[in-house]
């Protein structure tokens, strides 16, 4: 449960934080503020569940009280006069005794319930994240990406698909949108309501029935204005209203174990934010040893990233059917991945739908390339999935096996 304080003035604030990191309590102090308003600011750009605060946390009140309430954080007061912290909202109190910190802070750990037991990829909701990388660039992310979107949407469920790549935004060019279509800065910093309305979802570029594209930063410069706490309910709201891809880019960093401190300014924030909430990952790649080779230990080196997620490949620019099936073995062989589909090198299509800034399964739906594509939709979209916690051991022994 990852946790901020503003304490005040107090004396015994060190000894209190040193008894927070006993990993029995499973607490994590995020942030340090010193008073309300800094609270306000940490809950925006932070992932926080918890917010502590004391009759000696400066600048805190009603209106405070409120806001972090909005920002859908729990409060708890550590005080002896409950009375009026009730009448400010705040009905998680904690008696203050100075002789017995730790029984305070194993009170706090159970003021947030399962906070971190609940695997965000096991809830009921019944639409999924999907995010689509790599680990170089040229592989095709965006092709897999907008088509993928198309399939879906073309069986009645409302999709979006996100461009997260902060390192080079292309979608607006590629479909031709409009310039002051809403983008991902801007969708981050919205207000939803507990789901998108009719005049929400018409900001949005929709370019086809039940599809819609949120297209990157307008410049790569751009990215220090997205805040991983904004990025985290946007996603939240988006799988709440239907199906979500996200290409997050030639990235794939372990945001777990990043510092808070260096996170707020990593530029693989958005892709960091996108995998931590998607259940499954499609990662592409050239036909060829050189990029296969790199996907692979890519894949191996992300184990742990990778545990609760469904993984798929896909192989562009295969020239050989030959050739595509001895790179699909050698991926499924070390990496223990069997969802690898192979898209022939078929430029002249591809030519076409860049000339027309369409979609490739609109124009050319009976081509080999839109056919796979389909098949990867049905695949990654199909209603019966697995249990999170059987997916990594499956592959890891299909590997071990191989």
């Amino acid at each position: 449960m990852r946790v901020a304080l503003a304490l005040g003035q107090t004396e015994w604030e060190a000894d209190f934080i040193s008894l927070l990191s006993y990993p029995m309590l499973n607490l994590k102090v995020v942030r340090r503020c010193v008073d309300g308003i800094d609270l306000l600011a940490a809950v925006k750009i932070h992932e926080i569940d918890l917010v502590v605060v004391t009759d000696a946390t400066l600048r805190v009140g009603s209106s405070e009280i409120s806001h972090l309430h909005n920002e859908n954080v729990v409060i708890a007061a550590i005080s002896n006069s409950a009375g009026q912290w009730n009448e400010m909202g705040v009905t998680n109190v904690i008696d203050f005794t100075e002789s017995d910190l730790f029984a305070i802070a194993t009170q706090l750990a159970k003021v947030v319930p399962d906070a971190d037991s609940i695997d965000p990829h096991e809830t009921s909701v019944t639409h999924k994240l999907v995010c689509v990388a790599s680990f170089g660039g040229g592989v095709g992310r965006s092709l897999v990406s907008k088509e993928l979107g198309w399939w879906n949407s073309k069986r009645g469920t409302q999709t979006f698909v996100v461009e997260g790549d902060t390192y080079g935004a292309s979608l607006v060019q590629e479909l031709n949108l409009p310039a002051l279509t809403t983008d991902l800065p801007q969708l981050s910093q919205v207000n939803f309501a507990t789901e998108l309305n009719e005049f929400e979802l018409s900001q949005l570029a929709i370019v086809e029935p039940n599809l819609a594209i949120v297209p990157g930063l307008s410049h790569s410069s751009h990215w220090p204005v997205m805040h991983r706490a904004q990025l985290d309910r946007m996603w939240k709201k988006l799988i709440n209203v239907g199906e979500v891809i996200v290409d997050v880019g030639p990235v794939f960093c372990s945001f777990e174990n990043a510092n808070h401190e260096i996170k707020l300014i990593s530029r693989d924030l958005v892709a960091e934010s996108a995998i931590s909430a998607a259940k499954a990952v499609v990662f592409c790649a050239l036909a060829n040893t050189v990029s296969v080779t790199r996907l692979i230990r890519g894949v191996i080196d992300n184990q742990n990233e990778l545990r609760n997620h469904e993984v798929y490949v896909v192989l562009n620019r295969s020239r050989s059917a030959k050739s595509a099936k001895e790179l699909t073995q050698l991926i499924k062989r070390h990496t223990g991945i069997e969802q690898v589909y192979s898209l022939p090198d078929d430029s002249a299509a591809l030519e076409h739908i860049e000339v027309k800034c369409e979609f490739l399964g609109k124009l050319r739906p009976k081509a080999e390339i839109s056919h796979q594509l389909h098949e990867l939709s049905l695949d990654v979209f199909k209603s019966a999935q697995q249990l999170s916690t059987q997916i990594q051991e499956q592959r890891l022994q299909r590997a071990t096996a191989a």
